[in-house]
């Protein structure tokens, strides 16, 4: 009898830190804590700088952070923005699904030339998606009127300070 309590008692240890070993696995400890809906630009890890302009980029290198990008958040200060980073330059298509403002998209290139860009795009466009005709590395969105403002155009290139 003890040894059948014994193994019972084992059989449930065994099955207890099976559960916790795949509950640990399936946590993201990365973003432990972090809601996506209110991510702090003003630590930011690059920086696009126009003249004496200089917006504080948040990066979105994987995948689920360019899936959510801007989305759902209120607004965007002038000096803010977000670079998404592809693993593979493609024809990356983006769409104004749960924005709340206007926004510029610039596509830009390996070399940090901008191959294309679509001012002031509004969420009201959404399913519309906007993609390039060429392949692009990066994508960066600021505030609407911000390209138009500062005479970014299609075959400029752009300084980006901090870069990874």
């Amino acid at each position: 009898m003890k040894l059948k309590k014994t193994l019972i008692f084992n059989f449930i240890l065994v099955v207890v830190v099976i559960f916790f070993v795949g509950l640990l696995q399936s946590i993201d400890f990365d973003n432990l804590g972090k809601d996506s809906s209110s991510v702090d630009l003003k630590s930011p890890q690059i920086s696009l700088v126009v003249g004496d302009t200089r917006v504080n980029l948040e990066v979105a290198d994987k995948n689920s952070n360019r899936m959510v990008g801007l989305s759902g958040r209120e607004f965007l200060m002038f000096d803010e923005g977000m670079i998404f980073v592809f693993p593979v330059a493609g024809i990356h298509g983006f769409w104004m699904k749960d924005m709340n403002f206007p926004i510029d998209i610039a596509w830009v290139d390996e070399d940090f030339r901008v191959v294309h860009i679509e001012n002031s795009v509004l969420p009201s466009t959404y399913p519309k998606i906007f993609r390039p005709e060429v392949d692009s590395n990066y994508v960066i969105e600021v505030v609407s009127g911000f390209f138009k403002s500062h005479e970014i155009k299609v075959g400029d290139i752009l300084i980006l300070e901090n870069f990874l």
